[in-house]
């Protein structure tokens, strides 16, 4: 297989190697893996509050946006200044991804979950046909109508997605079944360090 340049877009990624709060502990593990398979990885994440500790195998981009101290996770849509956080967030991204898939040229992207980073990587399949896979979380799937046209953004990523994974069984025939095409299921696994 030829090297090939890998953007892993998210929107949960740890500031540093220790930082093990979030489901980006996972989410670096992948990027790390795909660089120890030969390939250049680039993470394009929202910036967050605090001092970011960098690992050189991995190019990471940040996306600028009003928010970083609270995980996307558990906002709640019920509240203006957080709506307009994440309204921020989507509209930067949807601009930055498309634009750092071109000028790096990458040759995929993996989304990690399909609502926001999914919707980026849509576009920059829409605008540069930059092909895209997308990891379905539950929250993306059984929690989409908690946002603004949620159902019909995940519907649309998932079904132009080249490729679909979930790590659960039922999430992956879910996830099929609003795609219309097949959800491969893959379970999520971390490196741990032998201590």
């Amino acid at each position: 297989m030829r090297a090939m340049r890998i953007g892993v877009i998210t929107s949960s990624y740890p500031i540093s190697p220790v930082d093990t709060v979030t489901a980006g502990v996972f989410v670096r593990d992948v990027a790390l893996e795909l660089v120890a398979l030969g390939h250049e990885v680039h993470v394009i994440t929202p910036r967050k509050h605090g001092t970011y500790t960098p690992d050189d195998e991995l190019h990471v981009r940040f996306i600028q946006w009003w928010g970083g101290e609270k995980d996307l996770a558990s906002a709640s849509m019920y509240n203006l200044p957080t709506i307009a956080r994440y309204a921020t967030l989507v509209g930067s991204g949807l601009w930055s991804v498309p634009h750092y898939a071109r000028t790096h040229s990458l040759d995929a992207v993996l989304a990690m979950w399909a609502v926001p980073s999914g919707l980026w990587a849509w576009m920059a399949w829409v605008r540069w046909r930059v092909p895209y896979g997308v990891w379905a979380l539950g929250s993306d799937i059984w929690a989409r109508h908690k946002y603004p046209f949620g159902d019909a953004i995940v519907r649309r990523v998932l079904r132009d997605a080249a490729f679909r994974f979930a790590d659960g069984v039922q999430l992956a025939r879910d996830a099929a079944e609003l795609a219309g095409r097949d959800c491969e299921f893959v379970p999520s696994v971390r490196r741990l360090s032998a201590r």
